[in-house]
């Protein structure tokens, strides 16, 4: 039928033909016509070994030859990296990409690499994942492994909510529907920065050293102990990386349930608007529910230091630069987009395996981490 209807009208170029099926009669309805390339090309590019853009240049020059397309073999599935954020109705999200790497053996359309300038500007689309396999539950296998090797960091994508989907038994089994997305829960392990504070960075210890030789001074921690501690208190590896609030800290909305812990100055410190006392706040686990507000406010007049460390259970997952996920603000790069946190941010946490220690949680900051 789709052929009967390009020849009808002469149509000599590439085209799709769209139908809506029947799962359960097999019927199958007519929708539209797209006389254009289509952004999902490549699966079919994929699974024929014909390249549909060679075949529209030939024809707009007036080649002569037969246009015999080879019987598909195999499956190929497509996802679409955006510069979006599905956790605030996939906004649109513009900045610098502090690291990006896509896996080998897998076919990446994209405009991408380490340090590329994406604007707020034009189509959010950042790369097309393509993955091919002889059947489709090999190919869904093959696509969640390279959406697990897919790295993207410095601003907000949906790379997580891919990662989510792919996993899903309704995916997975082949059972999508129009409503399929609209039904679909997905809470992201991640803090979202209502309000930076003063000074709010990621660090981690030992932080970034022996770089002199680069002209990149040592950068981390100001109190690596109390930046264990934190972690410590939340099952981490003492190095993992952490918040550092400086002399009055930010505002935090836990995107999941959470666990955190905080060290250091005793900043006064509030969970949904309930203020908590020093005792109550630090030196110990605390539980966010999703959707609960930490507010981290000034360090008192009286001492006891300028900085907190808040970290989270499962540790940052902030991209590593030189050995370390420090933040070297000077530089501008490292931590979170190489910069302070600023409100809009979110900030992801490494599932618990990810970071964690056999080492116990002490309650209490006595001796080393």
């Amino acid at each position: 039928l789709a052929l009967q209807l390009g020849q009808a009208i002469g149509y000599d170029s590439a085209g799709t033909v769209e139908y809506v099926l029947d799962a359960d009669t097999g019927a199958f309805y007519f929708l539209e016509v797209n006389t254009r390339l289509q952004v999902e090309h490549g699966v079919t590019e994929q699974v024929t070994g014909v390249d549909l853009v060679e075949w529209m240049v030939k024809l707009a020059r007036g080649d002569q030859w037969t246009l015999t397309a080879p019987e598909p073999r195999g499956a190929s599935i497509q996802v679409r990296l955006y510069a979006e954020d599905p956790a605030r109705h996939f906004q649109p999200s513009a900045g610098v990409l502090t690291e990006v790497h896509f896996p080998e053996g897998v076919r990446v359309d994209g405009w991408v690499s380490t340090g590329s300038d994406v604007p707020p500007y034009y189509d959010p689309m950042l790369a097309k994942l393509i993955v091919t396999a002889e059947t489709r539950e090999a190919a869904v296998i093959r696509l969640q492994a390279a959406l697990a090797d897919t790295r993207l960091a410095g601003i907000e994508t949906n790379l997580r909510y891919l990662r989510a989907i792919a996993a899903s038994p309704v995916f997975a089994e082949g059972r999508i529907v129009t409503r399929s997305l609209g039904e679909f829960s997905w809470h992201p392990r991640a803090l979202e920065v209502l309000d930076g504070g003063v000074q709010t960075t990621v660090q981690d210890w030992p932080g970034r050293i022996g770089h002199w030789d680069v002209g990149v001074p040592p950068s981390g921690p100001m109190d690596d102990l109390h930046l264990r501690l934190a972690n410590r208190l939340v099952g981490n590896a003492p190095g993992a990386a952490a918040l550092e609030c400086t002399v009055s800290g930010p505002s935090l909305r836990a995107h999941a349930d959470l666990s955190v812990a905080l060290c250091g100055a005793p900043m006064r410190v509030s969970i949904d608007g309930q203020t908590l006392a020093p005792e109550q706040a630090f030196n110990q686990r605390l539980r966010l529910k999703a959707g609960s507000v930490l507010k981290l406010g000034a360090v008192p007049l009286d001492g006891g230091g300028a900085r907190t460390y808040l970290a989270v259970e499962g540790g940052l997952d902030v991209p590593l630069y030189l050995e370390s996920r420090s933040t070297f603000t000077l530089g501008q790069f490292g931590g979170h987009a190489g910069r302070t946190l600023r409100t809009g941010d979110l900030l992801h946490a490494l599932p618990i395996a990810a970071q964690a220690t056999d080492e116990p949680a002490s309650p209490t900051p006595t001796g080393s981490a």
